[in-house]
């Protein structure tokens, strides 16, 4: 919750209960104006039913007031829809993402015409010092093409956005992504951290280290020693000895 964004609901020239919706996004919402609550917690918050929250949601969006985000869990399972309050031009610009080509437009309530593009053209993030950083676009795609594992894409772009508000620049993580490719070129795909972890714990000052290689342990054996011990000890000869394949054909030829 912001006070920036909870004045902002007050001031909106609404009916009661659409109001009383905008003011509880706005209790949710984070410092860049997003929200992501369910619509059952959303519910209960108000005490508005299901059904009439999602047409007075829908309304909200007709108004330009709220941006609905339709959001995934990395199994790629739906989980509850993000939303962006429109508290100003330069958010509005950040958060709409077109309306025919690539974009989205709520049809019926709750459903959509298309998903909504995953890139926006421009990224704005409030920083600390409480100034409008604007990421480049251009940054953020070698970023996610360079990244070997390719997972949870609108989570990165948010923890790409929220790096750049922590002061960090977009040449910064790249380096620190190029430094960490020989190590993650040598660990099990699994095990390589998802883009918005490394992005959020600012893994790309980390001192990158190869994962540890253990020595082949038949390195530097007798395999045929080995096999004649097993077989004295198990048939209980003295001794046995192992001909080669074209030295064994070439005594039974003779």
């Amino acid at each position: 919750m912001t006070v920036e964004a909870i004045n902002w609901a007050f001031k909106q020239d609404l009916a009661p209960a659409m109001k009383v919706i905008l003011l509880a996004l706005a209790d949710y919402a984070d410092g860049d104006g997003f929200a992501y609550p369910g619509q059952q917690s959303l519910s209960e918050k108000t005490s508005i039913p299901e059904r009439s929250l999602r047409r007075h949601l829908a309304k909200l969006e007709e108004l330009g007031l709220i941006t609905r985000e339709r959001r995934k869990r990395d199994d790629g399972l739906r989980t509850s829809d993000g939303y962006w309050l429109q508290m100003s031009p330069a958010k509005m610009a950040a958060n709409v993402t077109g309306q025919n080509e690539g974009g989205y437009r709520p049809t019926v309530a709750g459903t959509y015409r298309n998903e909504p593009p995953v890139e926006p053209p421009v990224v704005i993030t409030r920083a600390r010092s409480g100034t409008d950083v604007v990421p480049s676009a251009a940054a953020w795609t070698r970023f996610w093409d360079e990244y070997p594992r390719k997972v949870g894409k609108p989570q990165a772009l948010k923890a790409w956005g929220a790096a750049l508000a922590r002061g960090h620049t977009p040449e910064k993580i790249l380096l620190g992504l190029r430094a960490h490719q020989e190590a993650f070129a040598a660990t099990d795909p699994q095990f390589i951290p998802h883009p918005s972890t490394f992005l959020n714990q600012d893994r790309f000052n980390d001192q990158p280290t190869l994962p540890r290689q253990f020595p082949d342990r038949r390195a530097g054996r007798d395999i045929d020693q080995e096999i004649r011990n097993t077989l004295t000890q198990s048939l209980g000869l003295d001794e046995i000895v192992l001909h080669p394949v074209d030295d064994h054909r070439k005594e039974i030829e003779a």
